[in-house]
């Protein structure tokens, strides 16, 4: 009983310092958000659910928990069959749903071309063989090949570096919310092939 206590405390707290972002078992959101996970044995009772907007609030709902020694899962898309990683008993579920933001972006990736290493050896030589996983081998062997010919594509056209080709997604984002974003693009990413997994 005492732990149940514990943690209602640990729930008015958060609910101070995040006024309107927090559930309990009588509130429709907490309901909802119970009965969304995808495995009946993810559907526990927390004592409060916590939904963060922004980075600083996850550090303050951490900051809290440490303080206050309380326990705590961190749910993302709700996916997830073991009880206790993403939803917990009597504790604090922490939703990321609201956090599920996806973006594109461009890295600039001209400092990793052609760069090098003294101790593992030039990724290309003149002879456009790999050195890579040969550390300071002058030979390389015949089996070893240029990373420029690695590529399936025979044109010599290469995306521009300022391409979009970077993925950024929120913590609550599902591979749907990522999947719709790059829809209208041309792109692509490795990801789940559900679109309700986080």
């Amino acid at each position: 009983m005492a732990a149940s206590s514990d943690n209602s405390n640990l729930c008015s707290t958060l609910a101070s310092q995040l006024p309107g972002q927090i559930s309990y078992a009588q509130d429709a959101d907490y309901a909802a958000s119970i009965e969304s996970y995808f495995y009946q044995q993810a559907r526990l009772g927390p004592q409060c659910i916590v939904y963060p907007k922004s980075t600083s609030d996850i550090s303050r709902i951490v900051k809290t928990l440490v303080a206050r020694q309380g326990k705590a899962a961190v749910r993302g898309g709700g996916h997830t069959p073991i009880a206790n990683a993403a939803n917990i008993e009597n504790a604090v579920t922490i939703d990321l749903s609201n956090m599920n933001a996806v973006s594109l972006g461009a890295l600039d990736l001209s400092s990793f071309q052609n760069d090098t290493d003294s101790s593992v050896g030039p990724l290309s030589s003149s002879a456009g063989r790999s050195h890579l996983f040969e550390p300071n081998n002058p030979a390389p062997s015949v089996s070893d090949q240029s990373f420029s010919n690695l590529s399936s594509d025979t044109t010599s056209e290469k995306a521009p570096l300022n391409s979009p080709n970077t993925l950024s997604a929120g913590g609550g984002a599902t591979w749907g919310d990522v999947y719709k974003k790059l829809d209208s693009t041309g792109l692509i990413s490795i990801g789940g092939r559900g679109t309700s997994l986080g």
